[in-house]
């Protein structure tokens, strides 16, 4: 599936290069005119309400799209080079069935408590401090490289029991990661398998090593629960630590850099942040909201859907577009305005809701929190260092962008 298969664009083109930009006015249009779109580009249906894309998520019934997907539609040849890829992806936590993934979400939820995660606080501060000091005298930086990617990356690094002197390999599996969750070619999902693959054997001896001498991390919890009978394989145990990697990296890297994006880009929320420290938590709320780190989510349905805005039958791929569910104006009034101190009962859909809901929430939470707290102390005159307009995106059809840089001077 290319958008160069597409013969003719439909009404709503993912695949404009407007929109592989920014795809903001498109998900606005489509929560307006088509909130439940059946898209013969992606062969499924966009949904862009918060209350369908909620109802969705919060169904038992319904099961997580298995990332294999892009695999299994590619000819057999294909299939059989990306075999151990697969192999590795059936057994991630969130891309499996709901039973399997409450299984490991329940050994899981033993260690993601909020004691432990609190107690990792002085450990986020001290390489946040580290971090701003190896910029500080320099002038200027670039936010996603010099700080949002190496603390997360630290961070999950600490969890998994690698050694300082291999975190910055976490980096490059992440990155390689990635591509999974975009319309890739055969030759960068062989990179990506390589890229798993060197990473599920990096873990290995931890694993094996834990099982002899268990530490306070996140191996060790998985081989008691093996132990138990709750995991079923070191194969599941090797598969989630790569799943746990990069969720653990990724998606805080960009709620980082994109909430600093955000205040760059409304210079009065920044004054109002640092007026108001105490606004941080709020401002990290919004940020979730207005452009958190996940724009979409995928399921399968098994039974024919009756949502508030259109029908869906059985066996159909959903699309959850997140981005525009955190923008629906009937849940957040002026949903377009970047708001540090929004005051709302209702619940961003960054980290998803329901039996997917992501455990290490919190832990994003609490370093994005303490990432720019300090950077804003440290660094009070922080400025952009590029057309504020033209913020350096990166596309990843369908209907996704990062953000590869983001420099400032200070």
């Amino acid at each position: 599936m290319t958008a160069q298969a597409i013969a003719a664009p439909p009404a709503y083109d993912i695949f404009a290069p407007d929109v592989l930009k920014d795809p903001t006015t498109l998900l606005n249009r489509l929560r307006a005119e088509n909130p439940v779109y059946f898209s013969p580009q992606l062969q499924g249906y966009i949904l862009t309400r918060y209350d369908d894309i909620t109802a969705v998520l919060k169904d038992q019934e319904i099961s997580s799209a298995m990332l294999t997907g892009w695999i299994d539609q590619m000819p057999q040849e294909a299939q059989q080079q990306l075999k151990a890829l697969r192999s590795s992806l059936v057994l991630w936590m969130g891309h499996t069935n709901v039973a399997d993934h409450q299984r490991v979400q329940r050994v899981l939820r033993r260690y993601f408590t909020a004691g432990t995660v609190e107690a990792m606080r002085p450990g986020v501060e001290a390489l946040v401090k580290s971090l701003l000091d190896a910029v500080q005298d320099k002038g200027e930086m670039d936010v996603v490289r010099q700080v949002a990617n190496p603390l997360p990356c630290n961070v999950i690094g600490e969890l998994l029991g690698v050694p300082v002197e291999d975190r910055e390999r976490l980096q490059h599996w992440s990155q390689q990661i990635l591509n999974l969750f975009r319309i890739a070619d055969l030759p960068t999902l062989l990179e990506t398998q390589k890229a798993v693959i060197e990473l599920q054997e990096y873990m290995r001896p931890l694993v094996q090593a834990r099982r002899r001498e268990p530490r306070n991390d996140l191996p060790s919890v998985l081989v008691a629960a093996q132990a138990e009978g709750a995991i079923l394989s070191d194969e599941e145990i090797l598969g989630n630590c790569v799943a746990l990697m990069y969720g653990g990296h990724e998606t805080t890297v960009y709620l980082i850099a994109n909430t600093v994006l955000a205040l760059l880009q409304n210079p009065e929320q920044m004054k109002k942040l640092k007026a108001q420290p105490g606004l941080i938590a709020s401002t990290i709320e919004e940020g979730l909201r207005y452009d958190g780190p996940v724009d979409m989510l995928m399921r399968v349905t098994p039974k024919p859907l009756e949502l508030a805005g259109g029908r869906v039958p059985a066996n159909s791929m959903l699309m959850l577009m997140l981005r525009a569910g955190n923008r629906d104006p009937a849940m957040y009034p002026n949903a377009d305005q970047f708001d540090v101190a929004r005051q709302t009962n209702v619940r961003n859909l960054a980290f998803g809701t329901g039996p997917f809901y992501c455990l290490g929430s919190a832990l994003a939470r609490m370093e994005a929190e303490i990432c720019i707290g300090e950077l804003l102390r440290r660094m009070p005159n922080l400025r952009p260092q590029f057309d504020i307009a033209q913020p350096d995106y990166q596309p990843l059809p369908p209907i996704r962008r990062r953000l590869e840089t983001l420099r400032v001077t200070f």
